[in-house]
């Protein structure tokens, strides 16, 4: 495939940015602070994120089925179509727990969520499905949301 476009790459890398403003401000304040209407913005943008990837693999899944570790495409893109809405929904079970006080297994849902979105990636596409650097872009997003994940995970346990 062909490479991804510069202005991608740099949108891609830029758009933790927010999730990073916002684990700062968070990091801040010791855990004895509740912050609800911080943490709800930080959960929903991550789960936005997270609802834009699986958007991606949705339009892998119609643009081309390829292979899915099996020969059957017709099953593969049904597979793939089926996979690809799982990240909006987990998501949305992210803001409702966050909705109901459930902060730090919110946090845990996301950080799970973005491990295996991307351990589904690496093992259910071809090299030659994806554009050329995306991976790189992958990696990077999503180094910064766990780090993100992590220090709120940590900062609103101590």
């Amino acid at each position: 495939m062909k490479r991804i476009p510069f202005i991608y790459f740099v949108l891609g890398i830029l758009s933790p940015l927010p999730l990073i403003i916002m684990a700062l401000f968070i990091l801040f304040y010791p855990a004895s602070i509740p912050l609800p209407k911080l943490m709800v913005l930080f959960v929903s943008y991550a789960a936005v994120i997270l609802s834009f990837m699986g958007g991606i693999h949705w339009m892998l899944a119609i643009q081309k089925p390829i292979v899915y570790l099996q020969e059957d495409d017709g099953e593969t893109s049904i597979k793939r179509l089926l996979l690809s809405v799982v990240p909006c929904i987990i998501g949305e079970i992210t803001i409702l727990a966050i909705l109901y006080n459930y902060i730090l297994t919110s946090l845990i849902i996301l950080m799970l969520s973005y491990y295996f979105l991307l351990f589904y990636e690496k093992n259910s596409y071809l090299p030659t499905e994806l554009p050329n650097g995306y991976f790189s872009v992958r990696w990077i997003i999503t180094c910064l949301m766990e780090t993100c994940f992590i220090g709120v995970f940590i900062a609103r346990l101590i």
